[in-house]
This record gives structure tokens, C-alpha cells and sequence, in this order.
């Protein structure tokens, strides 16, 4: 029997070509995880961070009323979130009203909050804040595609004690996205 020198020849190109594609594939899909894990790293930071910055601050709660931060930057198109802390220095437990208003020469910006229903409003409330303690809220600032402009939303409180400063101004920046 005489072994055929062409057909092992043919096998041994056979088996490089497989083992070539094979390490292609696995090359390919070790970047593609890589990529995919880098990304993931990417976006669960600034989630972190978003939720950090969120909870920053509420030790320093001096006033009635307090947007942290009272400053965003917005991707134009997008959103973002702030939060309102409601804070009763008052020794009786207080009922407190909280409501938003968009910059009236600003169609294109849309602040509100979510009730306990998780539907969007532009008032909620009443919230019963007993003496010592906070309320804190998402304050949802949603950009609809307008222009590269600086605005504002206007959060105010009802139901604080009288000369109480119940009105705060949240500026919006919107960016490039």
C-alpha cells in the first residue's frame, strides 16, 4: 500500500487554515470582550458618580430648601437628574408643597418630578416633614432638542413658616451632546 504524499499535504493545509481561522475568531472575540468590558467600567463609574454626587450634601442642608447641585450640565437631546431636599428646622412637624416652573422663554426645557404614582408633575405633595428631618426628591431636567443655551427651573416650597426663603433656581446648562 503506497501512502499518498498530496493527501497529508492537503491535510496539513487544511489543519493550518482551521487552527490560522481559529485564532483569528478567538483574537477577534477577545477584543470585542475587552471593548465590551471597558465600556461597561465606563458607564457604571459615572453611574456611581452620579449617584454620589446625588448624595452629597445632605449634611450641609442649612435652608428650608436646597437643590444639589444647584448647577447642571445637559446633553442637548438628554437628561439628567438633581435632587431637592425639603428640611424642617421648625419644632412642629410641617406639610410641605413642593412645585416646579420651566423658564418661561424656554419651551425646550422640561423639569418635573415623579409622585407616587410615577407620574410626571409639576407639583407634589404634601409631604409631612417631621421637626429635625428631610424629604429628598429627584428633580428630573429633560432637554427636547433645543439649542446650546444656558436656562433655568424654579423649584418653590409651600406651607414653610412665614420670611422663610421658599424659592430656589436650578440652572441648566445645555451641551453639545
Amino acid at each position: 500500500m503506497i501512502k499518498s504524499k498530496k493527501g497529508a499535504l492537503e491535510l496539513s493545509v487544511n489543519t493550518i487554515v482551521v487552527i490560522v481561522i481559529g485564532v483569528t475568531l478567538l483574537t477577534l472575540g477577545l477584543v470585542f470582550v475587552r471593548t465590551l468590558f471597558s465600556n461597561l467600567e465606563e458607564i457604571s463609574k459615572g453611574t456611581f458618580d452620579k449617584a454620589n454626587e446625588l448624595l452629597e450634601g445632605l449634611e450641609n442642608v442649612d435652608k428650608p430648601l436646597t437643590v444639589i447641585p444647584s448647577e447642571i450640565d445637559v446633553k442637548k437631546g438628554e437628561d439628567d437628574a438633581v435632587k431637592v431636599v425639603l428640611a424642617n428646622f421648625e419644632q412642629n412637624t410641617l406639610n410641605l408643597r413642593i412645585s416646579i416652573k420651566n423658564a418661561e422663554d424656554d419651551s425646550d426645557i422640561d423639569c418635573y418630578l415623579y409622585d407616587e404614582n410615577a407620574r410626571k408633575t409639576k407639583t407634589a405633595g404634601p409631604y409631612e416633614i417631621g421637626s429635625g428631618d428631610q424629604q429628598s426628591l429627584a428633580l428630573i431636567v429633560k432637554d427636547k432638542d433645543g439649542s446650546l443655551r444656558t436656562t433655568a427651573c424654579s423649584i418653590s416650597v409651600q406651607g414653610l413658616p412665614r420670611g422663610q426663603d421658599s424659592e430656589e433656581t436650578l440652572i441648566v446648562r445645555v451641551t453639545e451632546s
